[in-house]
């Protein structure tokens, strides 16, 4: 039994906590990033800083429908440090390319780390924080 709701967990921690899209924020995502990068069908792709010809500080990727996908920061144009992920896992970038990943333990952590997810892209689109 207990094997079993460990699977279901499992396989409930790709589920997103929220709706957040870059369409429904897209007025905002422009307001706060001076660069966006959007899909052929106009859907915004990259919100990011953009500082003396190169991609500077934090960025937000978002997937093909405009969902939040991932948040990091760029040095000198390529990835840097760790990358959080909307599924609560994590990337980490050395001079843009990646060095490794982690991930919460299965039922031990994904929804902490999916609420934190939320809460960082609210507190850099929206420029509030939260507790």
């Amino acid at each position: 039994m207990k094997k079993a709701f460990l699977a279901v967990l499992c396989g409930l921690s790709g589920f997103a906590l929220t709706e957040i899209t870059a369409q429904t924020d897209r007025v905002q995502i422009q307001s706060v990033f001076p660069y966006i990068e959007y899909s052929e069908d106009s859907i915004i792709r990259l919100a990011a800083n953009y500082i003396h010809l190169h991609l500077e500080g934090v960025a937000i990727e978002f997937d093909s429908i405009g969902k939040p996908l991932s948040i990091g920061h760029y040095n000198h144009g390529k990835k840097e440090g760790e990358w959080f992920m909307a599924d609560g896992s994590s990337k980490y970038f050395k001079k843009g390319k990646e060095s490794g990943s982690s991930a919460p333990g299965c039922g031990t952590g994904w929804f902490e780390r999916q609420k934190a997810f939320d809460e960082l892209y609210e507190e850099l689109v929206f420029k509030k924080r939260t507790n």
